[in-house]
């Protein structure tokens, strides 16, 4: 409820539905998920167009208006803002974005088979995908550690080492 305030600055018995797919990649979409019609049961059509629907409106708020511009920075930034949505639909999100980049480039649309930057993730009942933390937050986490004992500097050699790991992505 708190993220339908923040998205839509209401609370809604039913969030809205949209049809129509926002911004200037809406044909890239709309060709997409055509090429599901007649194949599937409309139910499932349906919930593949709200699938699409939330990586549709990211790439529209992010002003992405032509499908080259898609880097695989923004593939992994979209891909971290799945973690408030359920396992099941996180996965499912993921592999529909994955499979419209490969479906744009077979057509034409791209000039590059994107889909190989989409992360296959696994996602298991209950994980979330891990929060990112500002560079600020991770001084001052660092800055709370105690490095004159053992436990404090082996807790700031993990810290350092994981967040230069994800550094590079």
């Amino acid at each position: 409820m708190m993220l339908m305030v923040q998205e839509y600055g209401t609370i809604l018995y039913k969030r809205p539905r949209n049809s129509e797919f926002p911004g200037a990649l809406a044909e890239v979409y709309e060709y997409f998920a055509s090429t599901y019609n007649g194949k599937i049961k409309d139910s499932t059509t349906t919930s593949y167009r709200i699938y699409l629907m939330v990586s549709a409106n990211y790439l529209a708020e992010h002003k992405i208006t032509d499908i080259n511009d898609i880097t695989p920075e923004i593939i992994v930034q979209f891909t971290l803002t799945l973690s408030r949505y359920s396992s099941y639909s996180a996965e499912k999100i993921m592999r529909l974005f994955a499979k419209l980049l490969r479906c744009a480039f077979e057509h034409g649309f791209s000039d590059e088979d994107k889909s190989r930057y989409c992360m296959n993730v696994k996602f298991y009942e209950g994980e979330k995908i891990p929060p990112t933390f500002s560079k600020n937050e991770i001084e001052m986490l660092l800055e709370t550690i105690d490095c004159s004992t053992s436990s404090g500097k082996r807790d700031d050699a993990m810290i350092i080492l994981n967040t230069n790991r994800f550094a590079s992505v």
